[in-house]
């Protein structure tokens, strides 16, 4: 029983713009949808698509301390370990983007595969006394567990260490003793677990073909998510019918092969509805200078156009500069025209 839909900001595609409209009258009584669009959120469905893709650099880095991990044998076979948290703001890299590459690691190299992650830190808070418990792990818990003001630290690695134990088998202990109400257990910091399904590469150039042919990928990601959007921008000024369009896209047409709809904004008037394009600002080269003043960084490039456009990043939170003046003071060039620039600047930076 909905009866209207009103968009106030351009939507990120034409199948979610569908899935959203089609909300709408599925009662079969008539509904109305709204979409209010200004060139200004042009720049927000940007920033959305450019605020995933990393700088080559950061990828390159990430790859390299990935391949240079010595695996370890444990009960899952060859393994590794990462830190999504940790490495999101070593490496400047979202979390969802890393777990994007760490798939295609897996999905097109064949050489990690994610298994179930582990905790990193156990604590727990006594219930009641676990001293009639004498077995193997129960015995390595209490030999290296640590009392706090309130808690009591478990270092599980070394508990099993010291007695020739599993890790898992400590754990299991831990937890059923959770379970049994003896203690309550607090468990923080994940750690991943990523199976190695073949040897490493070793070699730079075997290195770089997969930093390569990772990094075009990303690239490609970054690309359709700027076609979705010109897309819906397409369907909204464009000289056809709505309704058809949006069906087309699905490969699919107007009931009774009708070629119009009869109620959308075209069908109505047959007038394109006009784009209002701000005029493009002349470069201000006080204000590119203002953002080098306040970012002395010259290491990525990316960062920089970042920070300029308005794009936040796990190294632009860690900076404190999203709430700075120069943060999007330049968002309204082109994302790719201050790349170039601050690209220059870091390669002069740099003698390169």
């Amino acid at each position: 029983n909905i009866r209207n839909v009103v968009h106030y900001d351009i939507p990120r595609s034409l199948e979610s713009y569908s899935q959203e409209i089609g909300r709408a009258g599925r009662d079969g009584e008539e509904s109305h949808c709204m979409l209010y669009l200004c060139a200004e959120d042009l720049h927000l469905r940007e920033s959305f698509a450019r605020g995933d893709l990393p700088s080559k650099q950061s990828v390159t880095a990430l790859l390299n301390q990935v391949f240079a991990k010595k695996p370890e044998v444990t009960d899952r076979g060859l393994s590794i370990e990462g830190n999504l948290y940790a490495e999101s703001k070593d490496f400047d890299i979202k979390q969802t983007v890393l777990k994007n590459i760490y798939a295609q690691l897996e999905l097109r190299f064949g050489l990690l595969r994610e298994t179930t992650p582990k905790y990193s830190s156990y604590s727990y808070k006594a219930i009641a006394p676990t001293t009639k418990d004498t077995t193997a792990p129960a015995q390595a818990i209490r030999a290296v567990a640590k009392k706090a003001a309130t808690l009591t630290h478990v270092d599980v690695d070394a508990a099993a260490r010291a007695f020739g134990l599993n890790r898992n088998d400590i754990v299991a202990k831990l937890n059923l003793w959770h379970d049994q109400a003896f203690i309550d257990l607090r468990t923080s910091g994940v750690v991943n677990i990523y199976r190695v399904l073949q040897t490493l590469p070793s070699t730079k150039a075997e290195k770089q073909r997969i930093i390569d042919e990772l990094y075009a990928e990303l690239g490609l990601r970054e690309q359709q998510d700027l076609s979705r959007g010109q897309e819906v921008m397409d369907l909204i000024n464009g000289s056809t019918c709505f309704s058809r369009t949006l069906a087309e896209h699905f490969g699919d047409g107007l009931p009774g092969g009708e070629e119009d709809c009869g109620h959308c904004s075209w069908c109505e008037t047959h007038k394109a509805v006009k784009v209002i394009t701000p005029q493009p600002k002349p470069f201000d080269d006080s204000v590119f200078q203002r953002v080098l003043r306040a970012v002395p960084d010259r290491d990525d490039a990316r960062f920089l156009a970042r920070v300029a456009f308005g794009i936040g990043s796990p190294r632009v939170t860690a900076a404190k500069l999203s709430g700075s003046t120069v943060f999007g003071s330049m968002e309204q060039y082109d994302f790719r025209v201050l790349l170039e620039k601050f690209d220059s600047v870091c390669k002069g930076a740099n003698g390169r």
